[in-house]
């Protein structure tokens, strides 16, 4: 890295030319440090050319001089430069309120959904108590069955004959709607 510069002194005589051209020479000498710092800082490569140019323009228009390094000097305003960009184009962009309406239609009703809920329950419930109901022939039989085993299959799987699955199977499905319906008649008013 090149020495940083510094601004120039005041001195009585010297003239605005002498700052530009230590401007300049800072420009071509230390631009890629700025932009690279600016890159270690997670700006986009383009933002950090764009920052840093910038950064540059105002230093050329400001003109000032002073005591300190040059190069500091421009490091930090871009620093500055770069964040503030940032946070002026990460505010909320608001919808508009034509958005929100659609929006709001397409919402669940809480109330609805929580009512739903409590009913899948409620018949996961009974559903539950009417298969503790059947035998266990019935409940395995039931089980195989929908698991997609055939008859024969139930009947090897429990050692059992293929009329004794059969008769398991259909007499556990009949024990099932009868006890749904008779709990769906009595729960209903």
């Amino acid at each position: 890295m090149a020495s940083s510069p510094s601004f120039a002194v005041a001195k009585p005589g010297s003239s605005p030319l002498d700052t530009v051209m230590e401007l300049e020479s800072v420009y071509t000498d230390r631009r890629h440090d700025i932009v690279h710092m600016l890159l270690r800082q997670g700006v986009h490569e383009a933002e950090a050319e764009d920052v840093t140019q910038q950064v540059f323009l105002n230093a050329y228009d400001r003109r000032e001089t002073g005591t300190g390094s040059l190069f500091n000097w421009l490091s930090t305003c871009a620093r500055n430069l770069a964040v503030s960009r940032y946070r002026r184009t990460r505010k909320e962009q608001l919808a508009p309120a034509e958005q929100w309406r659609e929006w709001e239609e397409t919402l669940a009703d809480p109330a609805k959904s929580i009512l739903i809920r409590i009913e899948e329950e409620q018949r996961y419930a009974m559903v539950t108590k009417a298969i503790a109901g059947l035998s266990l022939r019935q409940q395995q039989s039931l089980l195989l069955r929908s698991r997609g085993y055939n008859y024969q299959q139930i009947a090897d799987a429990l050692d059992i004959s293929k009329d004794s699955a059969m008769y398991a199977v259909h007499s556990g499905i009949e024990k099932l709607r009868d006890t749904l319906k008779l709990k769906r008649q009595t729960s209903c008013p």
